[in-house]
C-alpha cells in the first residue's frame, strides 16, 4: 500500500468515526433546543445568522432524514475505504 493510500485510508476512517459519533447523537436525540438559520451559503458572519423557533420543525422527520443521510454517507465512505 502506498503512502497516498495510507493517508487516504486514515482520512476516510476519521470521517467514518465522526459520522458514527454524529449518528449516535441523532439516534438518541429527542428534540431541538436551538436552531440558527443563515441567509448565505458561503461566507457567514454574525449579521447573516438568525435564531428561529424550533417549534416549527418536525423533529421526527428531521431525525429520520438525517439518520438516512448519515447511513448513506457511511456506506459510501466504507465502500471507498474497501476499494483502497
Amino acid at each position: 500500500m502506498t503512502e497516498e493510500k495510507i493517508n487516504k485510508g486514515a482520512e476516510l476512517l476519521s470521517k467514518l468515526r465522526n459520522l458514527r459519533e454524529d449518528r449516535k447523537i441523532w439516534e438518541n436525540g429527542a428534540t431541538l433546543q436551538s436552531l440558527t438559520v443563515s441567509d448565505k451559503y458561503d461566507y457567514i458572519d454574525q449579521s447573516s445568522l438568525s435564531r428561529v423557533r424550533c417549534a416549527y420543525v418536525d423533529f421526527d422527520k428531521l431525525k429520520e432524514d438525517t439518520l438516512a443521510n448519515i447511513d448513506r454517507m457511511i456506506k459510501e465512505i466504507q465502500e471507498e475505504f474497501e476499494k483502497l
